[in-house]
C-alpha cells in the first residue's frame, strides 16, 4: 500500500515533469510559428521593380525667373521609371523653349509636352493639369508645382516644396 507522503512526492514530480513538458512544447510552438512567418514573408524588393512608376505633371505659363534650373531639378533625379509631362496653354509660350532644351539634354527621359488651350472651369492651372492627364503613362501622378527638393538618392524624389 502507498503511504500519503509517497503519493505527494510522486504527484509533485509528475506535475513538475508535465509543467516542464508543456513549457517546452509552448516554446517549440513559438519557434515554429516564428520560422513559418519568417520563411513566408515577402522578400524585400530592390531595383527598378521596387518603386512605382510616377508621372510628374508640371503646368507652365511663361518663362519665370530660374525656370531652367527649376525644371532641370525635376529631370535630374536618381529614380527609376518616371515621366514628366509639361503643359502649356499656348504654342508660343516662352516656357516651351526651356522644355525643348531639357528634352535635348535629357534625351533618355520621357519628357512630353501638352499644348492645349481648353479651359475646364475657372482655374487655368487646373485646366492645364486636366489637359496633361491624357499623356500620363503611369497610374501614379503628382503635381510638380515647385522645384524638387528631396535628396537625389531618396526614393521619394517627387516630394515637392510648398505648392504655388
Amino acid at each position: 500500500m502507498i503511504t500519503g507522503s509517497n503519493v505527494s512526492v510522486t504527484a509533485q514530480a509528475c506535475i513538475g515533469a508535465c509543467g516542464t513538458a508543456l513549457a517546452a512544447l509552448a516554446m517549440a510552438y513559438a519557434v515554429t510559428a516564428w520560422l513559418a512567418v519568417w520563411l513566408r514573408r515577402a522578400p524585400a524588393q530592390s531595383g527598378p521593380g521596387a518603386t512605382p512608376a510616377v508621372t510628374v505633371l508640371k503646368p507652365l505659363c511663361g518663362a519665370e525667373h530660374e525656370l531652367y534650373g527649376c525644371l532641370r531639378s525635376f529631370c535630374d533625379q536618381d529614380y527609376p521609371g518616371f515621366q514628366i509631362v509639361f503643359g502649356v496653354r499656348d504654342a508660343d509660350d516662352p516656357a516651351l523653349e526651356v522644355v525643348r532644351r531639357l528634352q535635348l539634354e535629357f534625351a533618355a527621359l520621357e519628357l512630353q509636352i501638352a499644348i492645349d488651350p481648353t479651359q475646364h472651369g475657372s482655374s487655368a492651372k487646373v485646366s492645364n493639369l486636366i489637359n496633361m492627364m491624357p499623356l500620363a503613362s503611369s497610374p501614379t501622378a503628382t503635381c510638380g508645382c515647385r522645384r524638387a527638393i528631396s535628396p537625389r538618392s531618396s526614393p521619394r524624389w517627387w516630394m515637392l516644396a510648398s505648392a504655388s
